[in-house]
């Protein structure tokens, strides 16, 4: 009973230190598992489904020079707007949210607009039909303003965006 006593007596004490240890080891995880933003890709997609997972896992087969990581991203992963997200290189939009985020995109290089179709139900056309379920209507892949992966297009050291995006691209 004593025994007893003093566990329900310094209980606070014990959760106070559960809750430290849980904070630390998630730090630690995230530290483990995450990099900088000039040595990953962000891709953030608005549609219905994703397979998140699988779509990351394949575009980081053959990585561009100096990438580590390419993270795949719902847009339902930030609470705020993901538009103005500093963390995002490359983005997948349906057509009515495509021409309210122009203020926030990057012409597309070689190009006269800021983005390329990427899905359209008229002509047929699913690119990465296997990992993105989207929605009715069309999808355009675009880039972010703040990428730090450009190229040329906006002065960045490297294009990794760029190639990644050319190959979400080339995905069935």
């Amino acid at each position: 009973m004593i025994i007893l006593k003093k566990i329900l007596w310094n209980i606070h004490r014990y959760l106070l230190w559960a809750v430290i240890s849980v904070v630390l080891w998630a730090w630690i995880y995230m530290l483990a598992t995450d990099t900088t933003k000039a040595k990953k890709v962000v891709v953030y997609i608005d549609a219905p489904e994703v397979a998140e997972q699988g779509l990351m896992l394949e575009l980081e087969k053959d990585l561009p020079e100096g990438i580590r990581m390419v993270k795949v991203r719902s847009f339902e992963y930030l609470e705020y707007s993901v538009l103005e997200s500093e963390e995002a290189d490359i983005y997948i939009l349906p057509e009515e949210k495509f021409a309210a985020a122009l203020e926030f995109l990057a012409q597309a290089p070689g190009t006269d607009g800021y983005g390329s179709v990427i899905c359209d139900p008229d002509s047929g056309l699913t690119i990465a039909g296997s990992y993105i379920t989207y929605g009715e209507g069309r999808y355009y892949i675009c880039f972010s303003k703040k990428s730090v992966h450009l190229g040329e297009a906006n002065g960045s050291k490297d294009d990794a965006a760029i190639t990644i995006a050319e190959r979400i691209l080339a995905l069935p």
